[in-house]
């Protein structure tokens, strides 16, 4: 189903306030506002899916997610730092929050769904609907009705959700059903109605992938023409800038499939390794490995989920330290300093990533560190 498909395939992010990650990125990254814990994000994110999983109702999503937010702190009145910024802010956690975070994530995905559906079918065009109700917002509800082609770019901003616990939906429709119902297709000049959190394609959710690819056929198809029209333009640019998005593409892919198999050893019953990436930092290129039991070993550090091993592979770059065939990386990512240990497996193809911890006291962490050999490039 593409409305499950949505909330699993995002990335968990910690943003303070929910307008830190605007528009078309809240398709690519799950977040919530006031959690500053990437495995309270998780338990969040995973409940959701399974609450679509089993179409449960708010009521039953609430029953099952209370207890572990009471066992995690957040619940009732607590106070939230900004790990930005430092600000504290005293914040309530009880059912009117949890119903905004429910429906907006309900209403986003099934929007996602929703949206490839209609665009599959053979419908030319979208009717806005909205409830019509004493608590619609009157700007969608003068909206109610109105009929416009399905690639008319007022959607673009304004595919419902378009706002906190909106209800409006979009219908499809064709010719003969235009025909039928005495519907008429709107020329006039249309209105913004989404508010400033909501102004982008709740629905559309184009990949970044799919944005890159679109972009080198523009490339290439630009060049292509202007050679038609017997301009002889050099296409050297054209190919470079089109093999270099082409290299990102197949990047960004694999990323995505490494960072599903990460989250994948927190479940598994079963021992199991994902490859992170190749590396050369023991002096030979070998296979950057991490195991089920590694992150099975880590449950004490719960700041540290698939997000952060994902990251592993731009995290080798940093002051590194050796004690024989161990390698310590420091680095700082997002705001934060790392430690990564790595082992070396002689004779092996394989470094095992062992550990990864956040480091709260970097000059603390650097004194440890100094009595190994630091690696100079």
């Amino acid at each position: 189903m593409e409305s499950i498909a949505y909330l699993k395939d995002k990335y968990p992010e910690l943003h303070f306030d929910y307008d830190e990650l605007m528009h078309e990125a809240h398709h690519k990254a799950f977040t919530v506002a006031k959690v500053t814990r990437l495995d309270l994000l998780s338990d969040l994110q995973t409940s959701l899916i399974e609450a679509q999983q089993k179409g449960q109702s708010f009521k039953s999503w609430k029953a099952n997610i209370e207890g572990t937010l009471k066992g995690k702190g957040w619940w009732g009145d607590i106070t939230v730092t900004n790990p930005k910024t430092g600000e504290t802010k005293d914040i309530f956690v009880g059912s009117r929050r949890l119903k905004t975070i429910y429906d907006t994530n309900m209403r986003t995905s099934y929007a996602q769904g929703r949206y490839k559906s209609q665009m599959q079918s053979e419908g030319e065009y979208l009717r806005y609907s909205a409830v019509l109700d004493q608590i619609t917002r009157p700007s969608h509800a003068t909206m109610h009705g109105i009929v416009l082609p399905k690639d008319h770019i007022w959607w673009e901003q304004n595919y419902p959700p378009n706002g906190w616990h909106c209800r409006c939906k979009v219908q499809v429709l064709s010719d003969t059903d235009l025909k039928r119902r005495g519907l008429k297709v709107y020329d006039g000049t249309m209105q913004k109605i989404a508010d400033k959190d909501w102004a982008y394609h709740a629905g559309k959710g184009k990949s970044l992938d799919k944005t890159y690819a679109d972009k080198v056929n523009t490339l290439k198809r630009g060049c292509k023409e202007s050679n038609a029209r017997k301009r002889n333009v050099p296409c050297t640019f054209a190919d470079v800038a089109a093999k270099a998005m082409e290299e990102d593409i197949s990047t960004l892919a694999q990323r995505v499939v490494i960072f599903k198999a990460i989250k994948d050893l927190f479940t598994t019953e079963t021992p199991k390794r994902v490859e992170l990436t190749k590396s050369d930092i023991f002096g030979e290129e070998k296979k950057v490995l991490l195991s089920s039991d590694t992150v099975g070993s880590h449950g004490h550090h719960p700041e540290i989920g698939a997000f952060e091993y994902s990251l592993v592979p731009l995290m080798l770059k940093g002051r590194t330290f050796r004690q024989k065939e161990n390698i310590y990386v420091i680095i700082k990512k997002l705001g934060k300093y790392y430690r990564v240990a790595l082992k070396n497996i002689k004779d092996k193809d394989e470094i095992f990533v062992v550990s990864l911890l956040v480091v709260t006291d970097i000059e603390k962490e650097l004194r440890k560190l100094s009595k190994f050999e630091e690696v100079k490039e």
